[in-house]
């Protein structure tokens, strides 16, 4: 037992750590690289078992702690009072009541000065049972490190359980541990919890190296990147550990900065011949606006609105660029227009300008018939569905689509408007809304 040989105890213990290390009860198989860690990350193969062994070493530390604590304690008289002193006064007590009473009658200023004395006495044996504490742990702590930094480096994703328990150890030895908890915090976790700390930032920051140098490829059948989808897998996975840890902003903050490099690539994202960079940043933020949605995390949700803007303007900078291809004459015609009353040009004007007379218009409102209008948007539709995943639960081609309807019937409203406005009613397009409603729902269901 601990009060049988405390030093030998100990010593059992680390050398019984080492042991497990050793035959691999902390992940076991062979080191991860740093540039592939968010890719292979499963944090199922080692997660139940990874939690279960350490949870059980810290709690073996503790008991054995607390002890030694008690065992100094009783031992040498380092709690709160001397037994040895203690067993004398016992024995004076037996003394008449003279002596007794000649003690009583001394000087008020001794009493102060001998509470002074047993206060600094008992700061000096609180001090040595420390220093002796702290020589007496200081291997087993010493083995402690070096067995998390073997279970990082068998399984990196080994850190992020040995991290938590050590913060729920902490939290826990505060609440509960009897003796001393102050000095086992502090000799002891705090020790290892800056040892998994620092490995906890190198995982990190590995995983964000790996996102920089990832390669801008989109999967055949999906829109997403592989490095979105992996940190989408890798946040669900240990969402649980998260919300089991008495700490769960050191993990949050670290996703976060996960989150924004994951962001900072995406803008990076350069102009590609087969898709417009404005999809791809699109279908991206869209999975990751609708999983932040999903994940709930109070500290994410700064990143989760930046992820639904940036969705919404790449969405828009797309519409834009495509809308009015199906229209392109008339479009190209009446943004001239507006350009030029933009400039100062007044509206009852435009019509007596050579290129903007009534004829230019009505060649191009001719041109611009019902079938022509719908031969269009089926090319564009073909292009849309081109450019984009149809895999995900909601296809994006039908969101886009959606969206471009939209925006057509509005081009379309304010087209009406405009021409109304300069040249007069008897003026207008040669196809409705209901054309319109129409050909959009004729090209997907004749393609």
């Amino acid at each position: 037992t601990a009060q049988d040989n405390p030093q030998g105890s100990v010593s059992n213990l680390a050398l019984n750590m080492t042991d497990a290390a050793t035959l691999g009860l902390a992940g076991g198989g062979t080191p991860k690289t740093s540039r592939k860690i968010l890719g292979s990350i499963d944090l199922s193969d080692t997660g139940s078992h990874m939690n279960e062994f350490f949870k059980l070493i810290m709690r073996q530390v503790a008991d054995v702690y607390q002890a030694e604590d008690e065992f100094l304690c009783a031992f040498f008289g380092f709690g709160s009072g001397n037994p040895v002193s203690h067993h004398a006064d016992q024995l004076n007590n037996t003394d008449d009541e003279e002596k007794t009473s000649t003690l009583s009658s001394r000087d008020v200023s001794l009493d102060g000065a001998h509470q002074d004395t047993s206060a600094a006495a008992a700061e000096y044996r609180l001090r040595e049972k420390r220093t002796t504490l702290k020589t007496l742990f200081s291997p087993l702590c010493d083995t402690l490190v070096q067995l998390i930094k073997e279970s990082y480096l068998r399984h990196p994703a080994n850190i992020i359980y040995m991290s938590k328990e050590l913060m729920n150890a902490k939290q826990a030895c505060l609440e509960e541990l009897a003796v001393s908890p102050n000095m086992y915090v502090e000799d002891v976790i705090d020790t290892l919890i800056s040892t998994t700390q620092q490995l906890l930032d190198d995982y990190f920051r590995a995983m964000q190296e790996s996102i920089g140098e990832a390669r801008l490829t989109r999967p055949k059948k999906s829109g997403t990147l592989v490095f979105v989808s992996d940190f989408q897998r890798f946040a669900q996975e240990i969402k649980p550990l998260i919300e089991s840890c008495h700490d769960s902003e050191v993990y949050f903050s670290r996703l976060r900065s996960l989150l924004q490099t994951i962001i900072a690539k995406l803008e990076s994202i350069p102009d590609d011949e087969k898709t417009p960079k404005e999809v791809i940043k699109l279908e991206n933020y869209n999975t990751l606006k609708d999983f932040l949605s999903w994940y709930k995390v109070p500290a994410l949700s700064e990143l989760r609105k930046q992820a639904s803007d940036n969705y919404k303007s790449n969405l828009e900078l797309y519409l834009s660029s495509y809308v009015g291809s199906p229209i392109i004459g008339l479009k190209m015609f009446l943004d001239e227009v507006q350009s030029r009353i933009d400039g100062g040009t007044k509206p009852e004007e435009i019509k007596f300008i050579h290129a903007f007379s009534t004829q230019e218009l009505r060649k191009h409102l001719q041109a611009t018939t019902p079938k022509e209008v719908e031969k269009g948007l089926k090319a564009l539709y073909h292009r849309v569905a081109k450019h984009l995943s149809s895999d995900a639960a909601e296809s994006m081609v039908a969101v886009v689509w959606g969206e471009m309807q939209r925006a057509f019937l509005e081009n379309h409203k304010h087209h009406r408007a405009l021409i109304h406005k300069c040249y007069g009613p008897a003026f207008d397009t040669a196809y409705s809304d209901r054309d319109i409603h129409d050909a959009f729902d004729r090209a997907v269901r004749e393609p």
